[in-house]
């Protein structure tokens, strides 16, 4: 009986290794095809000439800025979007339900990207702008998270960010938390 044990204990051993080591090759072969892409994004942007960069450029970020304020404006499945605690960036005022007996005041985005990362008691931990997205999706808005590094996130992250033109970078600020209606 041991015997068996053993080589089923070895089987998987195996198993596990080969799997790791595919892995970790697959890992360097997606790192290696992410940096030969940045480099072609550098290759053909830098060698555009000043002026059509820039107009590249800007017509990126505009597009960027116009996915982001879709999303920020789309209902999640209870009616929910990020406009509708935070219209044009502000906030309704007031304080949102997150589980009963458990509310938290609505901030304004104004200047909040410009203190990420920072902690969050959700996380309980310092988190980024894009995680915080997640947070408000799930708890807020009843919806599934984007996924971190996707395209959708970096947009979302863009058109929240531009409330925050203007506003200085206060990492971590804007982290104390009003104790109203939260239980004790």
């Amino acid at each position: 009986m041991r015997g068996k044990i053993l080589i089923v204990c070895i089987a998987i051993y195996c198993l596990l290794a080969v799997f790791l080591g595919a892995s970790a090759e697959n890992k360097a072969d997606g790192m290696d095809k992410m940096k030969m892409q940045m480099m072609e994004n550098m290759k053909k942007v830098m060698s555009m000439k000043p002026e059509q960069m820039q107009v590249y450029i800007m017509k990126l970020q505009k597009e960027s800025l116009e996915r982001g304020k879709k999303l920020f404006e789309h209902p999640g499945p209870t009616g929910i979007s990020c406009s509708s605690c935070h219209p044009k960036g502000g906030t309704t005022g007031g304080m949102m339900e997150m589980m009963p007996g458990m509310r938290v005041p609505i901030p304004t985005l104004a200047g909040a990207s410009a203190s990420f990362p920072k902690f969050k008691i959700p996380s309980n931990a310092v988190i980024s702008l894009e995680q915080m997205h997640n947070n408000c999706l799930m708890m807020m808005n009843k919806t599934e998270p984007l996924i971190l590094g996707s395209q959708e996130a970096a947009d979302l992250a863009a058109y929240v960010s531009s409330f925050s033109n203007g506003k200085t970078v206060e990492i971590g600020a804007h982290n104390e938390m009003k104790m109203d209606g939260m239980k004790k």
